[in-house]
């Protein structure tokens, strides 16, 4: 037997061993006690350790505490006595709990946004590390021509609390429509296009461009019709969906939660609709009587009277990273345009350009009206949080119209069970770059999503095609559409 000893003072053993009742005070408050002793045994097994060492016991008593030091052996192998501290193993226990609490968690079964037919021909599924890959582009605008009546945000509405609300009327009538051919003004650009340009095109509106270029973030399904002609590419609606509103015109609702969400697709329907009328409400209450800053007559208007519509034309071109930091990106060589119709919500006291976005409680329990007035970063931090591809796309948007200003919203139902009736209960102000570090936005990362799209369906045959996003995946779907199932699905519409 071979001993290890940490103090060679003492000659033998009894020397190293106290009295039982003799107090230490200098190692009372020492994490480890100086008197141990390591012994190993190399003639049975090297890997067996003979730990002996000396502990405190308290022993209480009536007048003080008395520290008897007591020897103990433990007998262990080196393997044991790396799996107590095996850090590996306990991240891998804490992973196994976490998986199994999320096992228990309630999502909704989605179905398919389109019904894939027999004959459609799968193209391709993009890949996120081809995505990322996409080099990072610049975006420079250029407005077109504008219609509508620009108003100016009553900023009274800023005072709302939650022990003052303010209802929100029913006031609006009909919704935005994302379809491109229902657009009088992109139609007729689509018909002026100009196939000789080098540089290919892409018409669209703004919320499905959007769709787009949040699909890191988003988690409903959607589709989107694509219809190739040269160096012309017009995303659209698909036809069955030309008389009822999908998910890429929807206000969601905790679309990202981590919590539970309704069984039935029928009820996210329902939430995401009745949301997004009543933020439509809000945005007309919040310029309501308000004067008007510009105005361009027209023949109809084509949605509502109290928003603008600007028809953008957006230059997508490669970004040359900067030699030092004092420089800034210089733009390189141009890849394609994108003409697209976006809204100018309102304008500010500055007549800068406003956007009015909301979030809705429309699930029990209805907490906000106490919890924004006792606890509103948490509040205000967890919905955030479940409703990032919201913000994601108010991001989008405040990038197209050059809008450094969001009012935030938080709506509520006046009473639980009637759902066309609402009230405001807090208006909060975001600058763009604020509410981006929010939620660890990056913009460059949506124009790559649009960039992979679009460069691949520029090496595709003419015709027609179907993007395809399903729920829970952060891919795109390219299906081919023979032009005899277009034209059935023209004739179903």
């Amino acid at each position: 037997m071979r001993k290890i000893r940490l103090h060679q003072f003492y000659e033998n053993d009894n020397d190293f061993i106290p009295e039982s009742t003799y107090d230490f005070e200098e190692f009372k408050l020492r994490p480890i006690h100086p008197f141990t002793v390591i012994t190993q045994n190399y003639n049975k097994d090297p890997n067996q350790m003979m730990i002996s060492y000396w502990v405190r016991k308290v022993v209480k008593k009536s007048a003080a505490k008395r520290f008897v030091f007591v020897q103990q052996q433990q007998a262990q192998s080196n393997t044991q006595i790396r799996s107590s501290f095996d850090h590996s193993q306990m991240r891998r226990n804490k992973h196994a709990t976490q998986t199994k609490k999320q096992t228990n968690i309630k999502k909704t079964k989605f179905k398919d946004s389109i019904s894939i037919q027999a004959d459609w021909i799968t193209i391709t599924e993009t890949q996120k590390q081809l995505i990322d890959k996409t080099p990072i582009s610049l975006i420079e605008s250029k407005q077109l021509f504008q219609t509508g009546t620009v108003k100016r945000y009553n900023t009274n509405l800023d005072r709302v609390r939650p022990n003052f609300e303010k209802r929100v009327e029913p006031v609006c009538e009909d919704l935005a429509s994302s379809s491109t051919r229902e657009d009088k003004y992109l139609v007729g650009l689509i018909e002026k296009h100009d196939f000789n340009d080098p540089l290919p095109t892409v018409y669209t509106t703004d919320l499905l461009l959007f769709s787009v270029l949040t699909l890191r973030s988003s988690v409903y399904p959607w589709d989107i019709m694509v219809t190739k002609k040269g160096n012309q590419l017009i995303f659209d609606k698909a036809n069955q969906h030309q008389n009822k509103l999908t998910y890429p015109e929807l206000f969601t609702v905790n679309e990202n939660t981590t919590g539970d969400m309704p069984e039935e697709e029928k009820d996210v329907s329902s939430y995401c609709l009745e949301a997004t009328v009543a933020n439509a409400n809000w945005q007309i209450i919040g310029v309501k009587g308000m004067e008007t800053i510009d105005q361009v007559p027209t023949e109809q208007y084509l949605f509502s009277e109290n928003f603008a519509y600007s028809y953008l034309e957006l230059l997508v071109r490669d970004r040359i990273e900067k030699v030092s930091k004092n420089e800034d990106y210089k733009p390189g060589q141009e890849r394609f345009k994108v003409v697209v119709r976006t809204t100018i919500e309102a304008v500010n006291q500055n007549d800068e350009n406003l956007l009015i976005k909301s979030f809705s409680e429309l699930e029990t329990p209805f907490e906000w009206r106490q919890s924004l007035i006792t606890k509103v970063g948490e509040v205000t931090t967890r919905t955030m949080i479940n409703n990032l591809n919201n913000i994601a796309r108010w991001l989008c948007h405040a990038q197209l119209i050059d809008c450094n200003q969001i009012k935030i919203g938080y709506l509520s139902r006046q009473s639980p069970k009637d759902d066309n009736k609402h009230s405001l209960l807090l208006v909060e102000t975001y600058s763009q770059q604020l509410l981006a570090s929010q939620i660890n936005f990056k913009q460059t990362e949506t124009w790559q999503n649009l960039r992979h799209i679009v460069e691949y369906l520029l090496t595709l045959e003419d015709g027609q095609y179907c993007l395809l996003k399903q729920s829970y995946k952060q891919s795109i779907r390219i299906f081919r559409i023979e032009e005899e199932d277009e034209d059935e699905n023209q004739q179903d519409g």
